[in-house]
This record gives structure tokens, C-alpha cells and sequence, in this order.
């Protein structure tokens, strides 16, 4: 992760902002990715000034689990 609280929060596997990164199927994401304390475009710890981008679904047996999963702020915390 690029990052400077003046630029954009950039995943370093593709250049993109983090906030343009497709969301990564439930399998690459780490549990602080899970929980919402990590970035899942570049895994970046965040603050409470992140962007949610939407849910994981993860199926434990029958039972499916979902969570709420943020990326960076789109202006590098200023949203």
C-alpha cells in the first residue's frame, strides 16, 4: 500500500486506488480483512473513516456467515 494522508490509498498488486479493487472472493481475505479492520484491496490497517464496499459470504457447513468488508477512504482519509 501506497499511502499519504494526501493521496489516495493504492493496492500495490495493481496501482489501482483501493477503492476501485474488485473485492476479493471470501477465500483471499485474512480475519482482520473479515472483521473490517483491514483494507481488502491492500490489506492496510484502517480507521473509523473507511469506505464500506459491501458483504462476504462465507458458508460454514450449512450455516452462512456474512460480514461487512471496508476498503480505503477514496481521498486517503478525508471522506
Amino acid at each position: 500500500m501506497t499511502s499519504s494522508r494526501d493521496d489516495v490509498e493504492v493496492d500495490r498488486r495493481t496501482g489501482a486506488a483501493c477503492r476501485d479493487v474488485p473485492v476479493p472472493v471470501t477465500s483471499q481475505l485474512s480475519t482482520e480483512q473479515l472483521k473490517g479492520v483491514a483494507c481488502v484491496a491492500c490489506g492496510g490497517q484502517l480507521s473509523t473513516d473507511r469506505l464500506l464496499r459491501g458483504i462476504a459470504l462465507v458458508h460454514d457447513g450449512p450455516h452462512a456467515l456474512d460480514y461487512d468488508v471496508y476498503s480505503c477512504p477514496p481521498d486517503g482519509g478525508m471522506a
